[in-house]
């Protein structure tokens, strides 16, 4: 039996505060992309929630919904934007850039109301992978839980420490 063309690589982007951080991800990305080509590999985005306010309480898992847009538009210039259905039937020798796949894990509000419009407007499709736990108990991730916890008795230890 024949084994599969491409095999998943992971690619990490930082935040894009600045022009100099947009220019170094760009090249990091073309350059990606040219040995994603080349190795015949595909890439796979993994994001969990996209917010438009820095305080969100969601811990470090945030991309902001400008930096967001800022790397789907990166993406989309090198790579190309598929779904795993797609990967399925792709040839290699027809490709002109690697393929991606974005996938949401752990689906916030934010993905709807932030990311999706972004996706939509450039004709994007992205994974979204639920928590079956999350919907049937109701209950919060265990890192949000403890990220509320810190946030808010680590600034009232801090407060008490500071006035004595």
């Amino acid at each position: 039996m024949k084994s599969k063309v491409f095999t998943a690589f992971y690619l990490t982007l930082g935040k894009l505060s600045s022009s100099l951080e947009r220019k170094i991800s760009e090249k990091r990305l073309k350059f990606a992309s040219q040995e994603l080509l080349y190795n015949k590999k595909y890439c796979v985005a993994i994001y969990h929630n996209v917010t438009i306010n820095y305080s969100d309480n969601t811990l470090s898992i945030n991309t902001y919904i400008d930096n967001f847009y800022e790397k789907i538009k990166l993406l989309n210039k090198y790579f190309n934007i598929i779904t795993f259905d797609v990967l399925k039937t792709l040839k290699q020798e027809n490709l002109v850039k690697p393929p991606l796949i974005i996938t949401f894990d752990d689906i916030y509000e934010g993905v709807y109301s932030n990311a999706y419009p972004i996706l939509k407007d450039f004709g994007l499709k992205a994974i979204l992978s639920l928590s079956p736990f999350f919907i049937e108990k109701r209950k919060y991730f265990w890192w949000d839980v403890i990220f509320d916890y810190l946030n808010h008795y680590l600034w009232y230890l801090i407060y008490l420490l500071s006035v004595q």
